[in-house]
């Protein structure tokens, strides 16, 4: 290719060079050819009797100008054209020195709108344009957005519409250590199919991949590592490849190192290790069961490659059939209600991020249309602002006009003009999109699992940016070079009145003086607000829909900031003064499922006998572990109460579920309002004996939902395939941190100990200390003690942990309302910039109106008469707006149609935005025009149009 290299692009530049020069020398000799026979005919002519310069002249009449000659020869090719770009390059640097204060406004208004516009491009780049790295042909690839088993992965495998697939169980913790390394580590990764890899089309950096020759079921445990992970925990060791490696407690060898770049096959939750689903049940507790011969086990997600031809639909069909065929297997009646109407659905897998139909329809429909607002006030500003002085202009182009100038050769100045001013703010903008995506990578997610974006400038954004800049610079150039280059060039050269006293120019002089300056009149006032001109013109449009866009843009995200702000800083319904909390994973540290359970009954005994330690309790996870609300609808999880002895049917209702131990309640400071907590006994109790029924707890807004002013201590419930027994009922407290509302909650035993059962997963250890004691130092020395192969990661205080969720809302608000911000602070701007130009230039109309008698007041409301019917019109059209987005949002987003009905009626918005417009607007049309009417009558008329 012609620029595949560096040198390949040295040869251009030399051989544009060679052809440059080689032009030079060409038009060199032509002048000296020509110049030589001028001089000669010279010669002749003065000879017969003319002058020398008189020959001269005559010389090059007839055998031509040898300077003229020599500048086509020049211009010939690229110089056709290069040479007027670069006069008009000049010309336009020139004109910007000249107006450094419209320079200024509208490098720093296309800044902040292409830089808003940068950023949010950024993340979608970063998520769905960015292919996946290190795979090749990555536009092939589809993943599953369901799990499905290994058996009916095997069948999905087998169909035509497919080249290959694979599975993979991730993102999975993995607690992993080396054998030097006295303590272990928690990362994440995948257990994948062996093909994995070859599906993926990625190369090993050192070492090699798993294959299905080589891993089978029984074989030697072996891991594969990523890039980062060599180059952070190995230190890039060059002989990384063949060193052992424990995982949950297990060696494995290090067979291979993934590219640079790749960390599986959704980046977004990067994964650090790879094992084969061949290692078995004790290298990973998923794997535990006989998983990968069970059918009704869907713990996998499968990722293809189409085959080709085949259409994302054509596939999505042919696995849904193949699946509909496994949900047709006998099943129980919950499984057969559960899998009803299923269908899969394909994602595409080639990109970074994991996007479901929602959620791009949020990353590209939402953020896209706020900044397109926001690009758009930009562009208003500069635009209204390029039409206001491309009145003033007017002359300048009508006296080149009358020196031969051609209209399209000015329109193609003034573009050069504006796409120069642009450029200049696209430069800008991205300097400041650089320091918002340093801004969003301080901000770590609150996520169990890691996410990363990964954000960056790179050669799709800058492209972005030239193209978004040029793209502005055009079309903000049109409008105002069309006005500045309309033809009347002795009307305006013949000019001496304001156009708002000129009138039309068809009617009468007589008629128009008159007009103009008598105040009171019904005519008068039409020719004060200038007619269609004044009322219709470019730049009344522009303040117009300045204010209408500010108005929709402040309202939109005043919505999403308010509703965003009811989940933060909320009081959680429980003391966190002194609390603390680790989690462990004993099933990853080598533990079996018996000692696990008996490790988490054991633990909260020992540590509360600690004198630092106040109280401890064990829980399946952490208080308010959920970022989104897992409340009523979203668990898919069911109870309901017996039928009543008078016959009154069941009460249904969903239910958050959550695992809790012994004390759990206590140790948190929540009151118990009924009944007891759980104790020690509750844990032991089978969960598979339908005589036996499951202790559980509730909080009140359960019971008052299921029991109603009955007593619910004592009261069965239950679900699809099991029974319950109220033992307790406690205070409301938050159920998730998207959830400011309790959620009806039920409360069971953890560990669940029920034969047959999975085994223990991760669990928080919720650890209360003593003010002024080091609870947690405690807490590590004494399960050191007992347990030195246990693994503590993610210790953090419960303050700490809230302040995570806190950060992440403060910094979701931050984004949007610094979009409403900006949005105003370019409003502003654009309105201040276009009303004071405006009112300048009829300084010589509000001098003669002085002169003939008008107060100051009459002039203060000549002025702002214009600028109320602008806001108002504005705002009525802002305000609807942003009501008919919220709503179609609302329609198709249920996160924002919560938000919208938590804010939609604050009246903050909803009159404080109108009115902070439209006084921004009469501010912006009063501080000019009482500058003006200071000014003595004599001393503007005296100035200058």
């Amino acid at each position: 290719m012609l620029f595949s290299d560096n040198g390949g692009r040295r040869n251009v530049w030399r051989t544009l060079r060679r052809r440059f020069l080689a032009r030079e020398r060409y038009a060199s000799e032509i002048h000296a050819e020509l110049e030589f026979h001028v001089q000669m005919r010279a010669d002749e002519l003065q000879a017969g009797g003319l002058p020398r310069q008189a020959a001269l002249r005559q010389a090059r009449v007839e055998l031509g100008n040898p300077d003229t000659i020599r500048q086509d020869v020049r211009n010939a090719g690229f110089g056709a054209w290069i040479e007027p770009l670069f006069q008009d390059l000049r010309f336009g640097l020139r004109m910007l020195r000249k107006r450094p204060g419209v320079t200024l406004i509208g490098v720093a208004s296309l800044a902040v709108g292409i830089g808003v516009c940068t950023f949010f491009f950024s993340q979608f780049n970063a998520m769905v344009l960015r292919p996946l790295p290190g795979s090749r042909a990555p536009h092939e690839l589809v993943a599953t957005s369901e799990s499905f088993s290994y058996p009916t992965f095997e069948r999905f495998r087998e169909l035509e519409a497919l080249s290959a697939a694979a599975a993979y169980i991730g993102p999975t913790p993995f607690n992993v250590a080396f054998d030097s390394e006295s303590g272990g580590a928690r990362v994440f990764g995948h257990l994948v199919s062996p093909d994995y890899f070859s599906v993926l089309g990625v190369v090993p950096a050192a070492g090699r991949f798993f294959s299905p020759e080589t891993e089978r079921i029984g074989s030697q445990a072996v891991a594969v590592i990523s890039d980062s992970f060599w180059r952070r925990r190995l230190n890039a060791d060059s002989e990384a490849v063949g060193r052992t490696l424990r995982v949950n407690g297990r060696t494995a060898t290090i067979v291979g190192v993934a590219p640079d770049g790749f960390r599986g096959v959704f980046p977004v939750n990067p994964a650090d290790v790879f094992l084969p689903v061949t290692a078995g049940g004790s290298a990973a507790p998923e794997l535990q069961g006989g998983v990968l011969r069970d059918a009704e086990a869907d713990r996998f997600q499968v990722v293809a490659r189409l085959a080709g031809g085949v259409s994302l639909a054509a596939a999505e069909a042919a696995l849904d059939t193949v699946a509909r065929g496994r949900d047709a297997a006998p099943a129980g009646v919950d499984d057969e209600i559960r899998r009803e109407g299923r269908q899969v659905t394909l994602l595409r897998a080639g990109r970074v991020g994991r996007l479901t139909t929602r959620q791009l329809w949020l990353v590209v429909g939402l953020n896209g249309l706020l900044v397109a607002l926001v690009l758009s006030l930009a562009c208003a500003n500069l635009a209204g602002l390029l039409i206001a002085r491309a009145e003033d202009r007017r002359r300048e182009m009508a006296f080149r006009f009358a020196v031969g100038a051609g209209r399209g050769r000015l329109i193609r100045q003034l573009l050069t003009e504006c796409v120069m001013l642009a450029l200049a703010g696209g430069a800008a903008g991205v300097f400041f999109s650089w320091s918002l995506v340093r801004a969003a990578e301080s901000v770590t997610a609150a996520t169990a699992s890691p996410f990363e974006m990964n954000l960056r400038i790179d050669l799709a954004v800058c492209l972005f940016v030239a193209a978004v800049a040029a793209a502005a610079g055009v079309g903000i150039g049109l409008a105002p070079a069309f006005a500045a280059t309309r033809r009347g060039v002795t009307d305006v050269l013949k000019s001496g009145f304001p156009a708002s006293l000129r009138g039309h120019e068809s009617a009468p002089r007589t008629a128009r003086t008159h007009g103009a300056v008598r105040l009171g009149t019904k005519r008068s006032r039409k020719a004060t607000l200038g007619g269609r001109y004044r009322r219709f013109g470019f730049r009344n449009l522009f303040v117009g829909y300045q204010v209408a866009v500010s108005v929709m843009l402040l309202l939109v995200v005043g919505y999403l900031v308010i509703g965003f702000q009811r989940f933060s800083g909320i009081d959680p319904g429980f003391d966190t003064a002194d609390l603390t909390m680790f989690e462990i994973d004993p099933a990853r540290d080598g533990y079996s499922p018996p000692q696990a359970a008996e490790m988490l009954a054991e633990i909260p005994e020992r540590l509360g006998a600690l004198g630092a330690v106040t109280a401890a309790a064990v829980a399946g996870r952490a208080p308010l572990g959920d970022v989104f609300a897992s409340a009523a609808g979203r668990s898919g999880f069911r109870v309901s109460t017996a039928a009543s002895a008078g016959g009154a049917p069941p009460v249904e209702e969903s239910v958050a579920r959550r695992r809790v131990g012994a004390g759990y309640f206590a140790a948190l400071g929540i009151p118990v309002v009924r009944g007891r907590e759980f104790a020690k006994r509750d844990q032991e109790r089978s969960e598979a004996s339908e005589t036996t029924p499951t202790p559980a707890v509730v909080n009140r807004t359960l019971a008052r939902r299921l029991f109603g002013g009955a007593g619910p201590v004592g009261q069965p419930l239950r679900s699809a395939d099991r029974r319950y027994v109220v033992v307790g009922v406690v205070q409301d407290s938050r159920s998730s941190f998207l959830d400011a509302d309790p959620a009806p909650t039920m409360f069971l035993p953890f560990p669940e100990t029920r034969p047959g059962g999975d085994p223990p997963r991760a669990a928080t250890v919720l650890v209360r200390g003593v003010a002024g004691l080091d609870s947690i130092a405690a807490a590590r020395r004494e399960l050191a003690r007992f347990h030195p192969e246990l693994t503590l990661f993610n210790v953090r205080t419960v303050n700490e942990h809230l302040e995570r969720f806190d950060r992440m809302i403060w910094f979701n608000s931050g984004q949007f309302g610094g979009l409403g911000l900006f949005g105003l602070a370019l409003a502003s701007l654009g309105l201040a910039s276009v009303t004071a130009h405006a009112v300048a230039r009829r300084r010589k109309e509000i001098g003669i109106r002085r002169a003939l008698g008008a107060g100051r007041s009459d002039v203060l409301r000549l002025v702002l008469r214009e600028g109320a019917v602008l806001a108002a019109a504005g705002a009525v059209s802002g305000c609807a707006g942003a009501f008919l987005l919220a709503r179609s949002l609302s329609s198709l987003l249920a996160d924002f149609a919560r938000m919208f009905a938590a804010s939609a009626g604050d009246p903050l918005l909803l009159v404080g935005v109108p009115l902070l417009l439209i006084g921004i607007t009469f501010l912006f049309c009063y501080v000019p025009a009482r500058h003006a009417v200071r000014i003595e009558p004599a001393s503007a008329l005296r100035a200058e149009q």
